[in-house]
């Protein structure tokens, strides 16, 4: 295990037993191990999405925009790729509402290790 990601993990699990949130939205112990148990698989689908980028300004564009619109974009790529039933097959196998949220909280949990 990468030692940020321990270190991660440590800071995680103090003060989050007493309450685990559901939303995907917060780095928690709950999202912290769906996403260790879903990253392997989600791993395909989440290369097979960042091919629809092609610069790194277009990559901050799609950044930017909402996590709807983001999803949008996805699904549209995912259907043009003929990847869309695989990717909400793989997602919902672990608790994912969408291959978006998967990206985004990958794109969370790598920023926070980062910023340790």
């Amino acid at each position: 295990m990468h030692p940020g990601l321990f270190l991660v993990l440590m800071l995680l699990s103090i003060g989050v037993e007493a309450q685990f949130l559901p939303d995907n939205k917060s780095l928690n112990a709950q999202s912290l191990e769906r996403w260790m148990k879903s990253a392997a698989e989600m791993g395909s689908v989440i290369e097979i999405t960042d091919s629809m980028h092609t610069s790194d300004e277009d990559l901050k564009q799609f950044d930017e925009l909402t996590a709807t619109e983001q999803d949008q974009k996805i699904q549209a790529f995912l259907i043009q790729t003929q990847q869309l039933n695989h990717a909400n097959q793989t997602a919902t196998k672990y608790g994912w509402k969408s291959p978006g949220e998967f990206r985004r909280f990958s794109t969370k949990l790598g920023n926070a290790i980062a910023a340790y």
